[in-house]
């Protein structure tokens, strides 16, 4: 696997790790991520296997990795994990969409009032403050020194306009931004109508207007597997 390549997979594993219930008391020890956040049942619990992972991606994650910050899915609709590579020190935040929206994903006039919704949250600040809670930013919101220039932000679909959306806020802790299946596909879906009245009236805006490099930028679309 080329160097490229392998840092993609990396960013594709971490944005799908950000949807597991890294807040569930066994599943974290101090910033390790423990066995039981493979497959421990409970109601309610996201764990890697459920996730969709193999158990050699799991292991590969799990002693690669280790957790600095994870915020859970809650009502601002998203969840964000800061993962620091053991062996390189480098920093990963993944952001993931809401999975707690049922009703907006099959309803046309839902999923445009959610993207509505969301967008008063990201200008209203919601992301800055994980970013804080991370340390990522003081608490006037001015980068972190010990971060500018380190960080490597993905998210899927809506995670991936989240993090893109941090990233053009605050372009000077960006090393590179991967997203998958973001912007850019066709809005044949209430899904797609969300994702691409966020980005056409609240991402684009603002990375137009921001002084990150374009070429830190990466999105790639996927589908499913036979």
């Amino acid at each position: 696997m080329s160097r490229n390549m392998d840092v993609v997979y990396q960013s594709a594993l971490l944005s799908a790790a950000t949807y597991v219930s890294l807040q569930h008391q066994d599943f974290l020890v101090g910033e390790a991520i423990t066995d039981a956040a493979w497959n421990r049942r409970a109601p309610g619990v996201a764990t890697f296997s459920g996730r969709g992972f193999t158990r050699r991606q799991f292991a590969e994650l799990q002693h690669a990795y280790r957790v600095l910050c994870h915020q859970p899915d809650t009502s601002a609709g998203f969840s964000a994990t800061v993962f620091e590579h053991i062996g390189s020190g480098e920093l990963h935040l993944a952001f993931g969409g809401s999975t707690a929206f049922g009703e907006e994903w099959q309803d046309v006039a839902l999923a445009q009032e959610f993207a509505d919704r969301l967008a008063a949250l990201l200008r209203d600040g919601v992301v800055d403050d994980f970013l804080r809670a991370a340390e990522l930013l003081d608490a006037a919101g001015n980068a972190n020194p010990a971060y500018i220039g380190r960080l490597r932000l993905a998210g899927h679909s809506l995670g991936g306009h989240l993090a893109l959306w941090a990233a053009v806020e605050h372009p000077e802790l960006v090393m590179r931004v991967d997203t998958f299946n973001g912007a850019g596909m066709s809005c044949s879906t209430p899904v797609m109508l969300l994702l691409e009245t966020l980005w056409r009236d609240t991402i684009l805006p603002a990375l137009s207007a921001s002084s990150l490099d374009p070429a830190r930028l990466h999105n790639y679309y996927a589908d499913p597997g036979p």
